[in-house]
């Protein structure tokens, strides 16, 4: 992927500058700020924390195991992440052994899946940053990936979201989405009204509803433990960028004659900060993937989807373990497919995986989506896999919300999955009945048949929302 090694969750996508009053064009390659590449096996060491792991209790461990094992870790401090979510599946408990710096990691690990009570130990790795519209940015033509081949104006290879929109298919506000990101700025005009606010926990110093998060008025910021899911400023106008962004494309409010459009119009977006000044710990993905099942299940949110733009190379049970929990509960979950490794060209990830989106193939609640460009071609830096990868969708110089109340370009399937991510919320919208796997079966085979996807993809084919 592209960004510098300092993070470990990675972003999917390529980032380019915008202005607070009008889009500027994307910039040539010297202007691209360079996104990390997807490290090799010899160099995923560089994605752990250096002293976490990881700890998933079989149900039935005692307190005896328990103590054992920490004693046997030598744990200078350990920390239940246990989460309702967990509790509601009936799931074991999960904690956090911090352990000396100079422990070796893998020898620890190694011992500690020997011990009984002991279900799986992960390393903390690190994710990093992969109706008629009167919104000027759309009737101007500027937002390409909402476009149909007999919309005005018109790109055959858009998603045809327009089609839908005149068939007044744009969404409902009772149906929500979780954008597991970096943060979202909740003030930008043209996201504030999709926005959520818990009603459930008051901003009053109290955990009212229960879940552990504070008033939790937005969602929640996993990287930093707080309520603030914004931290960008208007001398940090990066910061939080890719999940405003993000936001943006999957629900930008339509129709308010300002900016761009998001695939639904209306829906209630919910923000699980994982990352922030490029990365966050892999802990954080499956906390804010759990946070977001615990409002399903026990306050009744309909949330339809969870959009995960991001990804790491390794393998960790704790998030395989929550995407799992997100299937029983009935939540569609879309997942970037990543952005090559430093040769910037895709990566076939039936061979080389990468993670949440090599999860898919085996999940029936996921959707991996590749980055087509304005042109139908896959873009050459997409990850792809004819098993892995589900669909492709416009990824490249795709034009959303940025914060500051400003817009503008990025590339990347970061960008490709938030639109099929809105598909699934204007799908839930019109067909409420319909189950996570029923939505996502829907929308893979009414998929567009495309070249330059044929034994890429599992359907060939690109996103078409004109048959909804």
């Amino acid at each position: 992927m592209k960004i510098q090694f300092q993070a470990i969750l990675s972003l999917c996508c390529l980032p380019f500058l915008a202005s607070s009053t009008s889009a500027e064009a994307p910039r040539g390659e010297a202007g691209v700020v360079p996104e990390a590449r997807v490290p090799r096996v010899a160099e995923r060491g560089e994605w752990r924390l250096p002293n976490r792991l990881l700890v998933s209790w079989r149900s039935d461990a005692s307190a005896t195991e328990k103590l054992a094992a920490r004693a046997l870790a030598r744990a200078a401090s350990t920390r239940d992440l246990t989460t309702p979510a967990m509790r509601t599946f009936g799931a074991g408990e999960l904690e956090a052994f911090e352990l000396p710096l100079l422990a070796d990691l893998d020898a620890v690990a190694a011992e500690l899946r020997r011990q009984p009570g002991v279900r799986a130990v992960d390393f903390d790795v690190l994710a990093r940053p992969a109706n008629v519209s009167n919104d000027p940015f759309v009737v101007g033509g500027q937002s390409w990936g909402v476009l149909g081949d007999t919309t005005t104006p018109m790109n055959a290879h858009g998603s045809q979201a327009m089609e839908a929109w005149g068939r007044g298919l744009t969404g409902g506000s009772n149906v929500y989405v979780g954008v597991i990101d970096t943060g979202v700025d909740v003030n930008h005009p043209d996201l504030v009204q999709n926005i959520w606010q818990n009603p459930h926990d008051p901003i009053d110093g109290v955990d009212n509803d229960g879940n552990g998060r504070i008033d939790d008025r937005n969602g929640w910021d996993f990287v930093n433990n707080d309520r603030t899911v914004y931290d960008g400023s208007p001398s940090n106008l990066w910061r939080d960028e890719h999940g405003t962004h993000v936001a943006g494309s999957l629900g930008a409010r339509g129709g308010n004659g300002i900016g761009v459009a998001g695939v639904a119009w209306t829906t209630k977006i919910i923000t699980g900060k994982v990352i922030d000044n490029g990365s966050g710990p892999i802990s954080g993905v499956a906390l804010a993937l759990d946070y977001m099942i615990d409002l399903k299940t026990r306050h009744g949110l309909n949330i339809a989807a969870i959009n995960l733009s991001l990804g790491y190379p390794v393998y960790t049970q704790v998030v395989r373990d929550a995407l799992v929990r997100a299937r029983l509960a009935d939540i569609v979950v879309v997942v970037a497919a990543g952005n090559g490794g430093a040769d910037n060209v895709g990566d076939n990830l039936d061979l080389v995986p990468y993670y949440p989106a090599s999860h898919a193939a085996n999940l029936g609640n996921m959707i991996a989506v590749a980055n087509i460009t304005s042109t139908g071609g896959i873009a050459s830096d997409s990850n792809f896999g004819p098993r892995a990868v589900s669909i492709g969708a416009p990824g490249t110089n795709i034009l959303s919300t940025l914060p500051q109340n400003r817009y503008g370009y990025l590339s990347g399937t970061s960008m490709a999955a938030p639109f099929v991510t809105g598909a699934v919320l204007v799908w839930r919208a019109s067909r409420p009945a319909d189950s996570a796997a029923t939505t996502r079966g829907s929308i893979l085979v009414r998929r567009i048949p495309t070249p330059s996807l044929s034994g890429k993809v599992s359907t060939g084919g690109r996103l078409d929302l004109s048959t909804f």
